[in-house]
């Protein structure tokens, strides 16, 4: 499939090569229209490889050992004794911070400029004369 997406992709820019219009943005509506033509496009039978490749086959039997061992043996999930309650767990985390707290004069400090000091002029002042009495 990103074959196919990539395909799509390079199509696109040599079409707008050819008009002379080189198009370096690409809208998320086309990348949409894009990857569902190159999933259209991607066949059964990649698909079966795809399945084969990793392991599944269609008779249903696996190839690995996990697979032999009887389910008997494995303990229930209900009879195994778990430390806490679920809402222990589940409220495990209800205490952490995961942001900041932030008051408004705070967000208001950080966004505007430093004015307490100096004014804009006065910055341009000192900036032409520390350039004019540089010597060359």
């Amino acid at each position: 499939m990103k074959q196919k997406y990539r395909k799509f992709l390079v199509q696109r820019r040599l079409a707008g090569m050819e008009r002379k219009q080189l198009d370096k943005k690409l809208s998320v509506l086309d990348a949409m229209h894009y990857i569902a033509s190159a999933w259209d496009a991607v066949t059964l039978e990649t698909i079966a490889n795809s399945f084969r490749h990793c392991g599944f086959n269609r008779s249903g039997a696996c190839s690995t050992s996990e697979a032999a061992v009887p389910v008997d043996d494995e303990p229930e999930f209900g009879s195994l004794e778990l430390p806490g309650s679920f809402a222990d767990y589940v409220g495990a985390d209800d205490d952490v911070a995961v942001c900041s707290e932030v008051s408004l004069d705070d967000i208001i400090e950080t966004v505007r400029p430093d004015t307490a000091g100096t004014s804009d002029e006065e910055e341009i002042d000192d900036a032409a004369a520390a350039s004019a009495s540089v010597p060359t």
